[in-house]
């Protein structure tokens, strides 16, 4: 074969190699982006819930408290029976129409 046509298929070689070689990279960066991003949100619910009683209510008390809140599970999630049961709240939550269970 004549020497321009080796030379062609090694440029054309080269850069298929480079080109998926970036592509490679790409795919790298965006799983450890993904997982800074997890890593992140997770920080971020566990400090708010630590930090979720600080601030009182504007109510008489928290959902947590709220003779209408029906919790299931581990008491961070329920629902609002004075709404509907339409409503999904959290223990920090409250409204204005809150009651203390007695």
């Amino acid at each position: 074969m004549e020497a321009w046509i080796l030379q062609g298929f090694a440029i054309i070689g080269f850069a298929i190699t480079i080109g998926l070689m970036f592509i490679l990279f790409y795919i790298v960066m965006c799983k450890v982006n993904i997982l800074f991003n997890k890593y992140y949100k997770l920080q971020k619910i566990k400090r708010e819930s630590k930090n979720r009683f600080r601030q009182p209510p504007v109510a008489k008390c928290y959902c947590l408290y709220c003779k209408y809140a029906e919790y299931f599970g581990d008491d961070r999630c329920g629902k609002c029976s004075l709404w509907g049961n339409d409503i999904v709240i959290k223990d920090n939550g409250f409204c204005y129409r809150a009651d203390p269970k007695k």
